[in-house]
């Protein structure tokens, strides 16, 4: 053992002067040294025997707080610097040589796909841009964090402040935020279209962004807003120089990569980094890459930087990193190739490549290539231990230019201790770089880098870098700008000049001008000064001459607007300034108008311009003002941040995007105490109106203690406006600014704890009740002042008016009607050309219809038209343009013709035409006028009125006979198919009733068809007086009928396919212009998707049944049902209403109401106002309009009644939508509908939120939920399903269910929960576990039929391992694990480590886990349990199970948690709370008896349990003796035994076959045990009933829960053929339920090894005289004569009996799912049964017993029973007094049991109605705010209770108390 230690502290002292040697620059701005991580491990005895070859690697040194810390939380990548590690001690210098000479030549470069070479051919190209003469750049890490164009803006304007020529946009790094409009790539010949790749890499961001609130389409900027960011830098005289990062950082093009191509493109499993060596990695990112390049290429940029750095840095974390492996892997060479080709790209767009320096040339070396010298190297960082990139004086030496972007200067987004200062900024020096110094850079680089994208809001970067950017600038040297000399010329603010005003413009530095322009040339006039070397030149020119040089430019302004002028320089760089000429009333801005004579056109200036304003000639043109305020809106998208990062636990982090998501169950979680200054910030996106901020904590100790709320409109300058102090409920705080953008939560007292908030919210509260802002949206910020210009034709000509400075030219045009051809519209129905007075057309004259209002059709049109000899009406007018085609399947176009398709619904509805402005118009159900060209069809139709219904009017667009043979027509019986109606009521009663001929013959009409198929044509449905339609819906059949010999046809039969879908509502669907609902399928050879196949035919003798649901309008005689939720208690919460048309006088039946019994409703019919019989339904699953939150939901019917009129029913139910359920396995939870309690599953949708520890998947087929857990349960499942229906309105609405899924008091998972390194072969099992809803499981947790027959390994599988050094892990939460192997007599060693979260080590075991002795016989040892602790503190912990010692096979099977939950009285209902595991291997055992010993002498078994009894506790001491292990057979028998006990694993004990396990119990709870055959399935006697046991350690129940006080003994004797494992003793609510052993104890132990009592000897004896004596009567008691039970307060009943004579007891029963179970035993003739149910009614019954010396007799029992119910006491009232005249107080008595109470109150001498539900029991009182003078009332009370989620209730006080 010493010598062990010795080895730990050598190397622990090893690696502290190791890291000495480690710059601390190394260690990022992680760098922590306060405190040290001890590493706790249980006791080893000194004789153990440890593996030499253990190593002890704790975790580095962190801070730890007091809270939970998640060891595993993901770490995201620093920035360049940050990135430096710890370096790799065990590293040598340089590349390690991994080949020997001879398999360098196999392993060489050659590992690439064959093809790579082609794609790394260099075409040789230039970079024609010219270089800057010193590259000043403002560096904005825009991919890992999403920037607004409005941010970026901000950022170069802070630049261009300070300096800076060049910004760079990091558009691609880790993330892509740059998606161009065409993002289609070819790769090796496969095309992939541009939403695709977008998509693609929109998923690749969001898993980047996994831990950030991150928006698709949102938060990437379009190739517009970049158009518009690279603009704006230009005129802010900015340069951008893109980036997008290659080969590395580059996760989202990664992941789109390997998506699209469907091969791995990755190196080395990185996220990160493509594989260089991998052609299709290659080829897909060089095609990918090229469209950036060609983009900014086009945009004018010069300069591409291609980034290059930290290769697969997420794979390679430490040492020489990716390059390092890069290189000893000989792949190095790939690298150089991949650069140098991204270099000859950007140099073939002839810009310059760009590129970070630490994988050029890294580690000096030189021999894999030579590096491109044109890339302009951006020098970061020289290195740390072990990553050695090459020095900057060496790069220099070899050509590269040079910029400075020390490291050292970062400003890294989220890292405090990273975040460069203004004052650091000032001590920078262009010349200092990494390593070293270099004279003569082109070049320095400033960085905001986005490590951590959700630490800080995009404000807060602005604001936080805008001091060190400006002190960073002006350490750069000048460069060339534009200087502007106004003279003395009066040119108004910078960057105005007034008309005829002047400015001169030169570049400093002495740079003379080449050429120039201006964006607007009519703006401005610009005239360029030759320099004195051109003075052959003249001494003004206004053009640019070739090869000249002008010194400056004299600007003159001509006329108003806004101009971009570009000025060139001699050194090839352009420079821009933007110049105003503003309007003033002496030069307005000019418009130019025209209008027809007669016609009227608008514009809109900004302002308000109320005057009366006049042309200057009015004889020409008339204009006219009008002002309107238009509200200004702003969007808005919010952002939270916070200053301390957020904390992580597996992959949940609880990040500050949580605040604002609206779901007050997710939080921010701080990652470390609460101190002075920390905060959490809201960035709305915009300042807007709100009046009211909100927080909301969760109910924890990690509220905080003390902060200050603040708001703010800029970021700067805040107001406080309130304390917040955590409460457990919502706090609300006024907002005093009347705009606001930020919200701050700033911690004022430090505290231990760390820091969770749920919400932070933002809105408005009216009248009491906040209305919480979306995160997202439109807010309306203000008004803006318009003006709307009339102008109004008069005659031809031209005139102008100035308003404001605007000054408008209006020509004023004729129009000409003479010759103007007449509008010509046609007759139709459908495809049947109509006439009228001889003509198909109406023509309309233009002079009739000029103007500008136009004439209605319905003044010229006929009403009616006659055809055939059948009246047709007029219907509609629709515009057709001729053009289009209709008809995808039949070319024809949207056309009328006698040979063509219906078309009655295509084109466009117009009402009114007109000739105005040269043009005919029409004017359309668009309420705008439509000119009619050449292509147009202008259609008048007509239709059929069809009388079918009684309840709506229906007309059709088509001709067609009635199917009861009522009428005749030109039908062929061979070609015939039909349309059928129905009408449905609200209450689902129909109109007719049956769907059969008989029914509905009337109500149908016959069509013609012809092939190949039809569309019904349009069917138009109109509301009577009586009633509206809000729903159709169409079903398909066959049908089969007959021609009549009056030329009629009759139906006989219909056959329907039930398939009913809905083609029109009300929500969802306009009525026609006309007011009709419109049902169609108009096409000729119709489409067969969606709903139109339900209004087609695509054979003969086909139907359509069409079902009309109507609701009754609300009329004087009308009745109405009401449907009430009295969950509450109300009465007046109605969720829904119909009404019943009647006619004048109908009533609902005087007997109307619910029969309790029988539960449905009684008298619930009426005859409506047409004869049709309604009945009112309370089921509402047939109720479809009733919203789905209740007709999805778990409900009762508790009541209905009529009112005094008769023409109201009420309907009362309660509702209950939350449902718990409980696993004790790792296998999926299958929940169907029945288990939460739903009569119907109509539902239209159905969707189940997110699991957080597995997969919840819904079977839509069976309405099931399946819960798979997919890792261990931390903690609780909380799931949402959300049913989705329609309301009576035909809105969607949601019935949400939580769907709770606690793991139980212990939960056992299978190996594959584990994360393996090396195990193989494990699985998270099969099969589904029974479904246990909590606090009704009908098992003990810990036990499941999935398990009951397992014969061998546990669910068939196990995780294996042959090598030493193989792990597997998990975490848990809990207080306890098992970790259960398959054994062998040849198995290795497992070391299992319990760490906590802080990485500190609870527990070390090293565990062997071959079968020892007699055990080892067996094959295998099935799921024993080689480990076992549970008695941790309860917390989150890690367990690693390592193959140690030697490489023996080891194979998991699985392992338990213990106590997930901590609060167990979750479990109460189950009776599983506070459990206690005890194992039975840790029981004080006795000496192990051998029976055959005894019993030899002729005693009985009771004298020699008393002799065993000495025996075994002679040597026990005070303790007494726990447990006994008993055998029957011979010495073999015996040693077989004592052998199992003595070699089995120390967690179980094992049985022989016939061996007896004996222990004693004293509890009334519950008792399970832990039993498993060892190698195989076993069986046993519990107690003597039979036991089959399976190979997997479960729990059985062996005592049952009862009110016994003695003790209880137990036998467990092994009947089977295999070994019997016993392994832990589970008892609830009980710890010290085990008792020591008693002479009775070890007598049952002996009986159960088949020991028995000697058989009497029968002596010989002669006979004897007749006894003196009578002989001893036998014993016989009565039964008990049951008497009464009586309620004794609210959970108790008192149970009364006779006294039976000679009895010395009684023992009371209670049935129990009608079974008589003990309750107890008494002396006495009553007994109370307590802590009952209250609400419950309990059957009762009585034995009498007397206790004999041969034993107890027991008399008879009442069969039948007795019954008594518990009930809560009705309140006491106490007074009630009225305090004024509108309130009233009124008291009462507290009643035992209550949790609430409900107050109701009568006006004089009104009825009962509640008028407050009162929910803590506790509260007495209750005053009424709403009463009126001159009024009597009473009151009384009714107490309740909450018993299994419903609630009982009080009697109450009848009379009540009255006040006046």
């Amino acid at each position: 053992m010493k010598s062990k230690v010795k080895q730990i502290l050598s190397i622990v002292m090893t690696v502290c002067m190791l890291s000495t040697m480690i710059p601390f620059s190394a260690y990022g701005a992680d760098l922590d040294f306060s405190d040290d991580t001890t590493a706790v491990v249980d006791s080893v005895e000194d004789d153990a025997v440890v593996d030499s070859e253990v190593e002890v690697n704790e975790d580095e040194s962190t801070d730890i707080s007091s809270e939970d810390v998640d060891i595993d939380a993901d770490v995201e990548e620093d920035s360049e610097n940050q990135d430096e590690q710890d370096a790799n001690l065990e590293e040598t210098d340089g590349e390690e040589a991994l080949f020997t000479s001879e398999e360098a030549d196999e392993f060489s470069d050659d590992a690439g796909d064959s093809d790579i070479s082609a794609l790394y051919k260099i075409e040789g190209h230039e970079a024609t841009a010219a270089l800057d003469s010193f590259y000043k750049i403002c560096f904005v890490d825009c991919g890992r964090k999403y920037f607004s164009v409005d941010s970026l803006k901000a950022i170069i304007d802070n630049a261009s402040k300070a300096g800076f020529n060049y910004i760079e946009l990091a558009v691609g790094n880790d993330g892509l935020r740059l998606l161009l409009d065409d993002m289609s790539i070819e790769v090796n010949g496969t095309t992939y279209e541009s939403d695709d790749v977008k998509a693609a890499i929109q998923k690749g961001n969001k898993t980047y962004n996994a831990t950030v609130s991150y928006n698709p389409g949102v938060n990437e900027l379009t190739q517009a807003e970049m158009d518009e960011v690279v603009a704006y830098a230009n005129r802010k005289n900015l340069e951008v120089i893109p980036l997008v990062n290659t080969p590395g950082h580059m996760d989202a093009i990664l992941s789109a990569a390997t998506a699209l191509t469907g091969k791995d493109c990755a190196y080395n499993g990185s996220v990160r980094t493509i594989d260089v060596t991998n052609a299709t990695a290659v080829a897909f990112t060089e095609a990918l890459v090229q469209k950036y390049i060609t983009y900014f290429a086009g945009k004018g940029c010069t300069t591409f930087n291609m980034g290059a750095d930290e290769y697969a840095n997420d794979k390679f974390d430490s040492g020489s990193m990716g390059f390092g492996n890069l290189q000893s892997t000989n792949k190095y060479s790939y690298y150089v190739d991949y650069v140098n080709k991204m270099a000859d790209m950007i140099k073939g767009a002839g810009m310059w490549p760009m590129a970070f320096n630490d994988g050029i040339y890294f580690n000096n070396n030189t021999n894999s290539g030579t590096f491109d010298e044109d890339i302009v190297v951006c020098y970061w960082s020289s290195g740390w231990g072990g990553y050695s990139p090459m020095p900057a004086s060496e790069l220099h030496s070899k050509g590269f230019k040079l910029i400075n972007t020390n490291g050292s200067y970062y400003w890294v987004l989220g890292k405090k201790d990273a975040q460069c200062s203004a004052e650091t900024a000032s001590g920078f020096e262009t010349t200092a770089f990494p390593g070293g110094t270099i004279n003569d850079p082109i070049g320095a680089m400033f960085c905001i880098w986005s490590d951590y994208p959700g630490a800080e809001t995009e404000a807060d970067v602005i604001s936080k870098t805008a001091a060190t950017i400006t002190a960073f600038g002006s350490k750069l040297p000048d460069s060339c700008k534009i200087e502007m000399d106004y003279g003395k010329n009066e040119s108004g603010s910078e960057g105005e000049l007034k008309v005829g005003a002047s400015v001169t413009l030169k570049l400093s530095g002495g740079v003379e001008i080449t050429s120039w322009q201006s964006s607007k040339e009519n703006v401005v006039k610009i005239e360029g000064l030759p320099s004195v070397a051109d003075n052959e030149i003249s001494a003004v020119s206004d053009e640019t001459a070739d090869n000249a040089l002008y010194s400056s430019v004299k600007v003159t302004g001509s006329k108003p607007g806004k101009t971009l002028i570009t000025l060139t320089g001699s050194n090839g760089r352009s420079y821009n300034t933007e110049i105003t000429v503003p309007a003033d009333e002496s030069n307005p801005e000019e418009k130019d108008i025209t209008v027809t004579v007669g016609g009227t056109t608008t514009d809109i200036l900004d302002g308000k311009y109320e005057d009366s304003y006049t042309t200057d000639n009015t004889g020409i043109a008339t204009v006219a003002t009008e002002y309107q305020s238009k509200p200004v809106s702003v969007n808005y998208s919010a952002t939270a941040s916070a200053s301390k990062e957020a904390y992580s636990k597996g992959k949940t982090t609880y990040a500050a995007s949580n605040l604002i998501d609206g779901n007050a169950e997710t939080k921010y979680w701080s990652n470390g105490a609460q101190t002075v200054g920390d905060y959490v910030q809201v960035d709305i996106g915009a300042a807007i109106s709100f009046d009211t901020v909100r927080l909301t904590s969760l109910d924890n100790d990690d509220r905080c203690t003390n902060a200050e709320v603040m708001v703010s409109a800029d970021g700067s300058n805040w107001t406080k406006i309130g304390n917040y102090t955590g409460s457990r409920s919502s706090d609300s705080f006024t907002n005093t600014l009347s705009q606001a953008r930020y919200i701050k939560v700033e911690i004022k007292q430090s505290k231990k704890n760390w820091w969770q908030l749920a919400e932070i919210e933002w809105g408005n509260t009216t009248n009491g009740t906040f209305t919480r802002m979306p995160a997202s949206g439109t807010a309306t910020v203000g008004a803006s002042d318009q003006t709307v210009v009339t102008f109004n034709g008069v005659s031809v000509g031209d005139t102008s008016v100035q308003i404001g400075l605007v000054k408008y030219n209006i020509h004023v045009v004729k129009e000409d009607i003479n010759n103007v051809s007449p509008l010509e519209i046609e007759y139709w129905i459908t495809n049947a050309d109509l006439s009228y007075n001889g003509s198909h057309v109406y023509s309309v004259d233009a002079a009739k219809a000029y103007g500008e209002a136009g004439i209605s059709v319905t003044d010229f049109l006929p009403d009616k038209l006659v055809k055939d000899k059948r009246d047709v009406y007029y219907w509609r007018c629709r515009l057709l343009d001729k053009n289009l085609e209709n008809d995808s399947t039949s070319g024809t176009e949207e056309q009328t013709t006698t040979n063509g398709d219906d078309e009655t619904l295509s084109g466009i509805s117009y009402t009114k035409v007109r000739y105005f402005n040269s043009s005919w118009q029409v004017y359309t159900e668009e309420n705008k006028w439509v000119s009619v060209e050449s292509k147009h069809q202008l259609v008048a139709y007509y239709r059929e009125y069809i009388k079918v219904t009684d309840e709506v009017e229906s007309y059709a667009a088509d001709w067609g006979i009635r199917g009861d043979g009522t009428s005749t027509d030109w039908l062929d019986e061979n070609a015939v198919n039909t349309i059928s109606y129905q009408v449905v009521y609200e209450d689902s009663t129909t109109n007719p009733a049956g769907t059969d001929a008989n029914s509905l013959k009337s109500k149908t009409i016959c069509y013609g068809y012809w092939s190949p198929r039809r569309g019904i044509g349009t069917i138009m449905l109109d509301q009577t007086t009586d009633y509206e339609i809000y729903k159709v819906s169409a079903e398909t059949g066959a049908m089969s009928g007959e021609k009549t010999s009056e030329g009629g046809y009759v139906v006989n039969s219909f056959n329907w396919d039930r398939n009913e879908t809905t083609v029109w509502d009300e929500e969802k669907d306009q009525k026609s212009p006309e007011g009709e609902v419109l049902i169609h399928n108009n096409a000729l050879n119709p489409k067969t998707d969606d709903f139109y196949e339900n209004l087609m035919w695509d054979e003969n003798y086909e139907s359509i049944l069409i079902r009309v649901y109507v609701r009754a309008k609300v009329t004087v005689d009308s009745l109405k049902v009401h449907y009430i939720d009295q969950t509450d208690g109300s009465q007046d919460n109605e969720f829904y209403h119909y009404n019943i048309a009647v006619n004048e006088g109908t009533t609902f039946d005087s007997k109307f109401g619910w029969n309790v019994t029988e539960k449905k409703l009684e008298k619930n019919t009426v005859q409506n106002s047409i004869g049709v019989t309604q009945t009112v339904q309370w089921e509402l699953a047939k109720m479809t309009e009733i919203g789905a939150q209740y007709r999805y939901s778990k409900y009762q019917c508790v009541g209905a009644k009529r009112s005094g009129d008769g023409k109201d029913v009420y309907i009362y139910y309660e509702f209950e939508n939350s449902h718990s359920f409980v696993v004790d396995y790792g296998l999926p939870l299958r929940i169907t509908s029945t288990d939460l309690g739903l009569e119907t599953t109509d539902w239209t949708k159905s969707e189940i939120s997110k699991a957080l520890y597995g997969t919840a998947q819904l079977d839509k087929v069976n309405h099931a939920i399946v819960y798979t857990p997919t890792k261990v349960m931390l903690g609780a499942e909380n799931l949402t399903l959300t049913l989705t229906g329609l309301d009576n309105e035909g809105k969607e609405t949601f019935a949400t269910h939580t769907i709770n899924i606690y793991p139980a008091t212990t939960v056992y998972y299978e190996e594959g929960f584990a994360k393996p390194t090396g195990f193989s072969g494990g699985t998270t099992g099969s099969g589904s576990q029974k479904t246990a809803v909590l606090g009704n499981d009908a098992n003990n947790y810990g036990y499941d039929d999935v398990y009951a027959s397992a014969d061998g390994a546990s669910n068939g599988s196990a995780a294996s391992s042959t090598a030493k050094g193989d792990t597997a892990s998990f975490e848990f939460v809990g207080t306890g694990v098992d970790i259960y192997a398959n054994t062998t007599a040849t198995s290795g060693t497992l070391t299992i480590k319990i760490a906590d979260k802080t990485g500190a080590t609870q527990k070390l075991a090293i565990v062997n886990t071959k079968m020892e002795g007699k055990a080892a016989e067996t094959d295998t040892g099935f799921n024993v349990p080689v480990f076992s602790v549970t008695d941790l503190a309860h917390g989150e912990y890690e367990v690693t199970i390592s193959h140690s010692m030697n490489a023996n096979s080891v194979a998991l099977d699985g392992f338990r948690v213990y106590n997930t939950i901590k609060d167990s009285t979750i479990y109460l209902n189950d009776d599983e709370d506070n459990p206690s595991f005890l194992e039975v291997r840790d029981l004080q055992f006795g000496t192990l008896v051998n029976a055959a010993k005894y019993g030899k002498d002729g005693r009985k078994i009771y004298a020699v349990g008393e002799q065993v009894y000495k025996d075994i506790t002679a040597e026990a001491g005070t303790q007494g003796v726990q447990a006994l292990l008993t055998v029957n057979g011979n010495a073999l028998t015996e040693a077989e035994q004592k052998d199992l006990y003595e070699n089995g694993p120390k967690n179980e004990v094992y049985l022989a076959k016939g061996s007896t396990l004996t222990f004693t119990v004293n509890t009334r709870r519950e008792v399970q045990l832990g039993l498993k055959g060892v190698n195989g399935a076993a069986t046993c006697l519990i107690n003597d009933m039979s036991q089959p046991v399976s190979s997997v350690d479960m729990f059985y129940t062996i005592k049952n829960k009862d009110s016994r006080t003695d003790d209880t003994i137990i036998t467990i004797q092994n009947t089977g053929n295999t070994i019997l494992s016993v392994t832990k003793l589970k008892v609830c609510d009980d710890p010290n339920a085990i008792q020591p052993l008693s002479v009775d104890s070890v007598v049952s132990a002996l009986y159960a090894v088949g020991l028995k009592d000697p058989e009497p000897v029968t002596p010989t004896v002669t006979a004897t005289p007749t006894p003196t004596q009578k002989p001893a009567q036998q014993i016989k008691l009565d039964t008990p004569k049951l008497d009464k039970v009586a309620a004794v307060g609210h959970n108790a009943l008192k149970v009364s009996w006779s006294k039976v004579k000679n009895a010395d007891g009684y023992r009371v029963y209670v049935k129990e799912n009608g079974k008589w179970k003990t309750v107890g035993d008494t002396k006495s003739t009553s007994y109370v049964h307590k802590n009952l149910k209250t609400g419950k009614s309990y059957t009762y019954t009585v034995k009498a017993y007397k206790k004999t010396a041969d034993g107890t007799v027991w008399s008879s029992y009442n069969k039948k029973g007795i019954t008594g119910k518990t009930v809560l006491k009705a309140p006491k009232l106490r007074s009630v007094k009225r305090n004024s005249a509108k309130k009233a107080t009124l008291t009462w008595n507290k009643v035992d049991g209550a949790n609430g109470y409900v107050v109701y109150r009568k006006t004089n001498n009104g009825s009962w109605k509640a008028v407050k539900r009162i929910t803590k029991g506790n509260v007495t009182s209750f005053t009424d705010t709403k009463l009126s003078k001159g009024k009597k009332y009473t009151y009384t009370v009714r107490a309740y209770c909450t018993v299994d989620k419903k609630n009982v209730y009080s009697g109450y006080d009848k009379k009540g108390l009255t006040v006046k």
